[in-house]
């Protein structure tokens, strides 16, 4: 059979047209990213998630640096920063903001360990604790390699866990906050009682200290007061669908080592209160809910331990909610808005109460987990 000379050059045109539309799309480059002070957060759908930062100078968004696990929280830590991808993925990531926020290593830490904080001791140790286990990791922060443990397993509850939350070091002293939930509870784990704020010599090892939380289930990250030689974490108890206000803010007094009074509690506020910055003795920020899981952002005194100004507020037609925020130690509060329409990244006066953005910064994914880094 003969072909034609024209059905040949429209079969070769096809065929180069099929074959370029299965080649590869190259995706697009990483920001360029300044190693100046940056908001660095992860971003996240739940299906897929970002490490993202903000130029706390000129508010630049830089987008989507590096893909991370879908539930992700990043930490600032001993002027280093770390992205722990938690359960499924069950890894810590170091970030080089020297070499444009790239990751320098990705390094697991056990299969389904669900890390959740890292604190850095000294450039050689650093711990990280982990829901899914009875022990802190210890690993060299330069290359991600466990070199020991710090067991926990005295405080485990009925389940084989006392899940170690929040990590904060204060020169060779390591705390760690224990929720000591039950998962034989059912779907939601609830608080089994007697929630831990404990120590340790973090060079050696040894253990220090022992506190009973007064409220239970610590979910915020541990803070230093800036004005007290206080630590303080934020422990809801029973919250979400077991709303109940039965927490608050927790300060223990490392002078005497005590806890004293509650900073705030729920009962004061009339909501769960699920994270705090305090930023002077008579000024804090908090990020509450309500039983209709509406979400709140809230200014309180410390020492009254009342509700100074609603700042901002998500109704049940925003959706979403505040996952996050951090203070830039001046007169910014950042805030994590995950609501349905306008998702990103609110910024507050802490003087005024007044919010410095008309549209939230937009960091494509919603924003998830929030810290400031600086060089």
């Amino acid at each position: 059979m003969k072909v034609r000379k024209s059905n040949i050059i429209v079969l070769t045109f096809f065929i180069l047209l099929i074959a370029g539309s299965c080649t590869d799309i190259p995706e697009p480059a990483p920001p360029v990213v300044p190693a100046e002070a940056m908001l660095v957060m992860t971003t996240s759908d739940f299906t897929t998630g970002y490490f993202s930062t903000i130029s706390l100078e000129s508010l630049k968004v830089y987008k989507d640096i590096f893909p991370v696990h879908s539930d992700a929280v990043v930490k600032s830590t001993g002027g280093e920063i770390f992205v722990l991808n938690r359960y499924g993925a069950d890894n810590v990531v170091k970030v080089s903001p020297w070499e444009n926020f790239r990751p320098v290593y990705e390094v697991s830490l056990g299969n389904k360990s669900n890390p959740q904080d890292i604190a850095l001791v000294s450039p050689t140790l650093a711990y990280v604790s982990l829901h899914n286990r009875d022990y802190l990791a210890a690993i060299d922060p330069g290359n991600g390699k466990t070199v020991g443990a710090i067991s926990v397993s005295a405080w485990s509850d009925s389940d084989g866990y006392p899940e170690a939350s929040s990590l904060y070091t204060n020169e060779t002293t390591l705390y760690v906050t224990l929720q000591r939930l039950n998962r034989n509870s059912g779907g939601v784990w609830q608080p089994s009682g007697d929630s831990r704020l404990i120590s340790f010599n973090a060079v050696n090892k040894t253990f220090l200290a022992d506190y009973i939380s007064p409220f239970d289930n610590p979910v915020s990250a541990i803070r230093k007061h800036p004005v007290d030689n206080s630590l303080y974490v934020s422990t809801p108890a029973n919250f979400g669908v077991n709303y109940s206000l039965d927490g608050g803010v927790t300060l223990l007094n490392l002078t005497t080592s005590t806890f004293e009074a509650s900073p705030l509690t729920e009962t004061a506020a009339g909501l769960e209160i699920l994270n705090s910055i305090i930023v002077s003795s008579s000024l804090g920020f908090a990020i509450a809910s309500d039983e209709n899981f509406q979400s709140y952002l809230l200014a309180f005194d410390p020492q009254a331990g009342t509700i100074l100004h609603t700042l901002a507020e998500l109704t049940s037609s925003d959706g979403g909610y505040f996952a996050d925020f951090a203070w830039d130690g001046a007169d910014r509060i950042f805030v994590a808005d995950r609501s349905v329409s306008k998702p990103g990244i609110r910024i507050f006066s802490v003087t005024t109460f007044a919010e410095l953005t008309s549209n939230p910064l937009s960091t494509g994914l919603p924003p998830y987990s929030l810290d400031i880094w600086r060089p």
